[in-house]
């Protein structure tokens, strides 16, 4: 069953400047954020599946969701687990996110007087000012109750919790990335060579010819 739509607020913004500011603003910060996803896909997998890396660029946001949770999926054992919970609670977050980001991304602005007459005939203006609106393209005119709407507070609260998911996602991605350049200093140069030719084996860029320059055969070992 749909959601009964929130009642306008009565009193909007006093101009459409400052709605057209807010809604750049928060896309700004979305775009942030999936720039933000993007990194984490790539620092999980770029290594191994570059193409995968170069598709996730090109894809749509819902191919981009189903990749990086696959992402996680496999290689999500590089993560504490407190860093895949908050980066699996921010993804989340941010899915919920996504239809609000579209009512900012596609809506207009419109400054309408919404008035109600009551039984008495005495007529009340319920609502005034601009605000953030379906388009008209949706069907008819906008009465109290359309499908959404917005004001800077609502646009700047989504854009809040957009920086707040980021961050997150940021800080969790820092920890695992720091840890892992730890870890590869204390094993020293000649153990990231030989990683580095590992993953030159598992994306064939080393030809097979080439291995026994490199590894002694197994009888040997």
């Amino acid at each position: 069953m749909a959601k009964k739509p929130k009642v306008m607020p009565a009193k909007g913004e006093e101009s459409a400047a400052v709605i057209y500011a807010a809604v750049g603003s928060a896309i700004s910060w979305w775009e942030a954020a999936e720039d933000a996803l993007m990194d984490l896909f790539g620092i999980l997998c770029k290594d191994v599946e570059t193409i995968a890396y170069k598709t996730y660029v090109k894809a749509s946001r819902a191919a981009r969701a189903s990749m990086l949770d696959m992402a996680i999926e496999t290689y999500g054992h590089r993560m504490l687990e407190d860093e895949r919970s908050e980066i699996a609670a921010a993804i989340s977050r941010l899915k919920k996110l996504s239809t609000v980001r579209n009512e900012i991304a596609h809506g207009y602005v419109s400054e309408p007087t919404i008035s109600e007459t009551d039984a008495d005939g005495v007529t009340t203006i319920v609502a005034e000012g601009c605000y953030l609106l379906p388009a008209l393209s949706e069907g008819g005119w906008q009465e109290r109750t359309p499908r959404f709407h917005h004001t800077t507070a609502s646009i700047l609260a989504f854009e809040e919790d957009v920086r707040d998911q980021r961050w997150t996602i940021i800080q969790a991605k820092t920890r695992m990335m720091l840890r892992e350049q730890r870890d590869d200093q204390k094993t020293g140069s000649e153990w990231y060579m030989q990683r580095r030719m590992a993953l030159d084996i598992v994306t064939r860029r080393l030809p097979a010819a080439e291995y026994s320059r490199y590894f002694k055969p197994m009888a040997e070992w």
